[in-house]
């Protein structure tokens, strides 16, 4: 009898061991479905991070090499936070992060995008604390002989604010106003073989300045736009009214464009600005070619004018391949197109549709300029305009 009774606990002890390890299996095969689920579209089976943006919480982890020819290799890691209202609508949009490079930039940072009052109302801000070593080759055409530079270094503590309101409940155009306010530190790392005072302001530098803006936006989505149009005149004014270390204006007027050549399969993008800068600003802080293939600031003058125009094929329902490129100038003095150094660049990326319902596209470019190759991560459109 007591043999039977130990067989009975043995053989109940093994049923119980393999119905919990049965209900343990269930649990995490549960587990692993709910995590598929929020990871993997249920529509075409692609991963696809949707669903975790709609969580609470939820976020995009970005890792972003940086490849910059002006500040070496090294890396940006970000965290995004992207909110979209029930019903659709434009998303509200939070960042925060922090970068460091092979030639010693370093630093933190922050920014928000907002959405009020049925979007009538835009808000945004950010504020960063930033140190970076950057190249200076001169001003538009008044360039350093050999095509040298001296390396300097910005130490700068930053934070801006605005707001943008639309003109009606249907319409597309907005003004807009801005304020920033930076200190900035500027030491030179080498000797300068440029004669002249090109600090401009100063070494020690306050930025305190207002930007008015008109701006019409028709576009279809905010982070990968495949048709419409952004258009923005904006003027920047520093005012030593306000604290600034100087008086100084700059005029910018920047377009995007956006048009699908074959519905669904082909779009076409094209970029152009142009900028003039006056009044006492500090070389550094003079406008520069923006573009994929141009090490930021190698191109900087009193005056800047760029376009750049981008082919994005659709070739899946989920990858799309990109093909670009563009031209941009920059003068002294305010004689637009006269006494210009140019440059031309160009390349080609490839994109993945990381979140479906957003309309979020991430990506690698591989652009090519005077200075060489260079390779940029993609966070919706390399014209990002949240």
């Amino acid at each position: 009898m007591k043999h039977c009774l130990v067989l009975f606990a043995l053989v109940v002890g093994t049923l119980s061991g393999a119905q919990a390890q049965e209900t343990k299996d269930e649990e995490s095969a549960q587990e692993e479905g709910e995590i598929r689920g929020k990871v993997f579209d249920a529509q075409d089976g692609c991963f696809d991070l949707s669903k975790i943006l709609d969580e609470p919480l939820g976020f995009v982890p970005l890792i972003i090499p940086i490849t910059e020819p002006a500040l070496g290799g090294g890396a940006a890691a970000m965290a995004v936070f992207i909110d979209k209202p029930e019903g659709g609508g434009r998303p509200n949009m939070m960042a925060a992060g922090l970068l460091r490079t092979s030639n010693g930039s370093e630093g933190v940072f922050g920014g928000y995008s907002g959405y009020f009052l049925d979007e009538r109302l835009h808000m945004t801000g950010g504020a960063g604390d930033v140190s970076m070593n950057l190249d200076f080759y001169g001003v538009g055409n008044n360039l350093a002989p050999d095509g040298q530079a001296f390396r300097y270094n910005l130490d700068s503590t930053f934070g801006m604010i605005g707001a943008d309101w639309k003109l009606g409940k249907d319409s597309h155009w907005n003004i807009g106003l801005r304020y920033a306010y930076a200190e900035v530190g500027a030491s030179l790392v080498n000797p300068t073989p440029l004669g002249g005072n090109f600090l401009g302001g100063g070494i020690d530098y306050v930025v305190s300045s207002l930007r008015p803006t008109l701006l019409f936006d028709s576009r279809d989505n905010v982070f990968t736009p495949t048709r419409g149009l952004v258009s923005e005149l904006s003027l920047t004014a520093n005012l030593k009214a306000l604290g600034g270390g100087s008086n100084f204006q700059s005029l910018k007027w920047a377009n995007y464009w956006y048009h699908p050549l074959v519905e669904d399969t082909l779009f076409l993008g094209i970029k152009g600005e142009m900028e003039q800068s006056s009044g006492d600003m500090p070389f550094y802080m003079r406008p520069y070619v923006k573009l994929r293939g141009a090490p930021a600031a190698r191109y900087q003058g009193d005056g800047i004018a760029a376009v750049e125009a981008e082919l994005r094929w659709q070739c899946h329902s989920r990858w799309s391949v990109v093909g670009f490129g563009g031209v941009g100038m920059s003068w002294f003095d305010d004689h637009p197109f006269k006494g210009t150094d140019t440059t031309v660049t160009g390349g080609a990326g490839i994109r993945y549709l990381i979140a479906r319902q957003y309309g979020l596209h991430m990506g690698l470019d591989v652009a090519y300029g005077e200075e060489g190759p260079a390779l940029y991560i993609q966070f919706g459109s390399a014209w990002a305009r949240f």
